[in-house]
């Protein structure tokens, strides 16, 4: 793939957020405007590690020519941050999913198809084998089923007057989603523990 089709991710070792996709166009206006410097880092999806911009030869092209080779060490953070997205997922799926096979008879295909969480709960499952797979290179369609999944339960469950299961989807689609962007462990993990609490909430929710 040309490297003006590629999508990159970037940040500074103290931020614990990363920042993209932008193209190779988009960097090289924010290295104009003195958004990159020497120690910026970006991510890269075949090793899954941050590295420095000056081991990619495209990004270090971009780098004012005074820029001087002294990155500070990456933060390794992101297969941390995969691992983390698949276990929210599969909390995801386990909470959507349980809750039907106990308030229907699981032999009927009929049955199940109909649930209406019944759908999510299984795409749920299917995107935590495919970012287990993927790593982060899979974010880009979490963040897409955090947006539609949280659209999908606000009106379900606005419209059953589920208040309780409104609150505990909200907090774990913002704890899913914040899972593809944050690069702090300490950060991750307590995000973790928050989307699985929520998810727990909502799964009590759905079986009472």
């Amino acid at each position: 793939m040309p490297p003006s089709q590629h999508e990159y991710y970037i940040r500074q070792p103290s931020d614990t957020d990363a920042r993209g996709p932008f193209t190779i166009e988009q960097l090289s206006r924010l290295a104009e405007s003195g958004g990159l410097n020497s120690s910026t880092l970006h991510f890269d999806a075949n090793t899954d590690q941050w590295i420095s911009l000056f081991e990619v030869p495209e990004l270090a092209a971009l780098l004012p020519k005074n820029t001087a080779k002294n990155p500070a060490p990456p933060a390794a953070s992101s297969p941390l941050a995969a691992k983390l997205t698949v276990v929210l997922l599969a909390g995801s799926a386990l909470a959507l999913l349980l809750p039907m096979l106990k308030s229907v008879d699981a032999l009927n295909a009929n049955a199940l198809l109909q649930y209406p969480c019944f759908w999510l709960g299984a795409l749920d499952l299917l995107m935590a084998l495919c970012c287990g797979v993927f790593g982060v290179r899979f974010f880009r369609f979490v963040r897409v089923r955090t947006g539609l999944g949280l659209g999908f339960l606000g009106a379900l469950f606005w419209l059953q007057a589920n208040t309780g299961a409104l609150v505990a989807a909200l907090i774990a689609s913002v704890c899913l989603w914040l899972a593809t962007t944050c690069a702090a462990p300490r950060a991750l993990i307590a995000n973790t523990i928050a989307g699985l609490a929520a998810l727990a909430a909502l799964a009590y929710c759905l079986l009472t």
